[in-house]
């Protein structure tokens, strides 16, 4: 068996990672344990979140579990594994993730403990975790049966970059640490040559013969790794054996593999191009139906309110429609005089326009804990301050024995307009004479003293 430890950061990179059916058959989230958010992202992005507290910047411990080719274990076995190795690190108060991938018909398993303690707010203490790990591989080996694996080298134990691909990565603005252990990933996870030039595909890279050595890798932007122990931990003679199975006559050179990793690199910018093309007249598409929309709406009211006309008193055409300037179309009552159908015409066309019932009113508990439950609070408030001014206006009118504005009658209620149209003049005789009684109010609700 296989325990390979690292610590890590980026949350977000490393659930996508570990959910990635893409590049296994099959990846299953088995377990989450003490965490507090619905999604695998989400409850990393809560553990970076404490981490800044800490100054931790790689909140993460991610162990993989590989074994033989060929071995298999039961769901229970694999739990028992990740058991005993948070036993052996002090990790049983530490929240986990555990993911098992399906690979070629194999499965692996990987681990992932929270290195933040959430009651003190400080970063576990990992001392010497690379060998409790190994430690931990062959008490497993033997309890289970399994063949032993032979110890693969940390990372850190590789030897450092040469001088030359120090510069490369500088002059072309690449992560030069990321590139070696992509390359040292493909090699582990390999078991032939084929397979370690499927698994370079997969990471952007392409194998390549070397000038000086028998094989380089080159990657997107035509960078070259040579494939020893520098990147992989192997001598030129085990890279041999390994690659046997390789046709010399299939490997491209330098030059061949540069340019066809210039060729896939253009195809890939070509797609993005396209890609973006398509959303870009997706959302013109959008944008132009909701256009539509909007005029058809606007047509519908304006043909509403062509039926509302106003009706105006004999002689006062001229002073009506200079109080209505700016203010809208206007509305006949019977308030002044004799029950008119008019302004129940107009309600009952307004009513059209409002879909669905009439919207809740927000909980202060809601407002605390939501987002969208404070932008309803807000809306409903303005609704409110509208309804207020419209109300005020519709009073002044009636003082003065004047139509009402059809734009005041627009910033009513849904409940309001139905009542008006079911009761008519009489319900906003009585909303008029509730605003009265509002305004008459003191600070606190009270009736002022006369």
């Amino acid at each position: 068996m296989i325990i390979k430890p690292k610590v890590r950061g980026s949350g977000a990179r490393l659930a996508d990672y570990l959910l990635n059916s893409k590049k296994n058959d099959h990846a299953e989230l088995v377990e989450t344990r003490g965490f507090h958010a619905p999604t695998l992202k989400g409850s990393f992005g809560l553990v970076e979140a404490m981490a800044e507290k800490t100054r931790c910047e790689q909140p993460f411990y991610h162990v993989s579990f590989r074994l033989a080719p060929g071995e298999v274990l039961a769901p229970e076995q694999w739990q028992a594994c990740a058991g005993r190795l948070e036993e052996k690190l002090e990790l049983e108060s530490q929240p986990r993730a555990v993911v098992m991938h399906t690979q070629k018909g194999e499965q692996h398993m990987h681990v992932v403990w929270s290195r933040i303690d959430g009651q003190n707010f400080r970063a576990v203490n990992l001392f010497k975790d690379w060998p409790r790990c190994q430690e931990t591989a062959r008490e497993l080996e033997r309890e289970l049966g399994l063949k032993q694996v032979r110890d693969r080298k940390p990372v850190r134990e590789l030897a450092a970059p040469t001088f030359s691909e120090d510069q490369q990565a500088r002059r072309k603005g690449q992560r030069l640490k990321e590139k070696r252990e992509a390359i040292r990933s493909a090699w582990e996870q390999s078991e032939d040559g084929k397979s370690f030039s499927a698994a370079l595909k997969d990471s952007g890279f392409m194998l390549a013969k070397g000038d000086k050595r028998d094989f380089v890798a080159v990657d997107e932007r035509g960078s070259l790794y040579t494939i020893g122990k520098r990147t992989t931990g192997a001598t030129a003679a085990q890279v041999r054996v390994k690659l046997h199975d390789l046709d010399p006559e299939k490997i491209p050179t330098i030059e061949a593999a540069r340019e066809i990793q210039q060729q896939a690199a253009q195809k890939r910018q070509e797609q993005q191009e396209q890609a973006k093309l398509e959303h870009q007249d997706s959302v013109a598409a959008f944008k132009k139906h909701q256009l539509k929309e909007h005029e058809a709406r606007d047509e519908k009211m304006k043909a509403a309110q062509h039926e509302a006309e106003p009706v105006l008193p004999a002689g006062t055409e001229a002073r009506a429609m200079e109080r209505s300037a700016g203010k809208g179309l206007r509305v006949a009552t019977g308030i002044a005089g004799g029950v008119t159908e008019k302004l129940v015409d107009c309600v009952a066309g307004l009513l059209d326009f409002f879909a669905g019932p009439t919207p809740r009113k927000v909980t202060p508990e809601e407002y605390l804990k939501s987002a969208e439950a404070r932008r309803e609070y807000l809306a409903q408030k303005a609704a409110e301050r509208a309804r207020n001014k419209a109300l005020d206006n519709m009073r002044q009118d009636i003082r003065e024995k004047n139509n009402l504005a059809m734009t005041d009658v627009r910033s009513l209620s849904r409940d309001d307009l139905e009542n008006i149209k079911a009761h008519g003049d009489a319900y906003v005789v009585a909303l008029i004479e509730a605003r009265e009684k509002e305004l008459s109010r003191g600070l606190g609700g009270r009736e002022r003293e006369r």
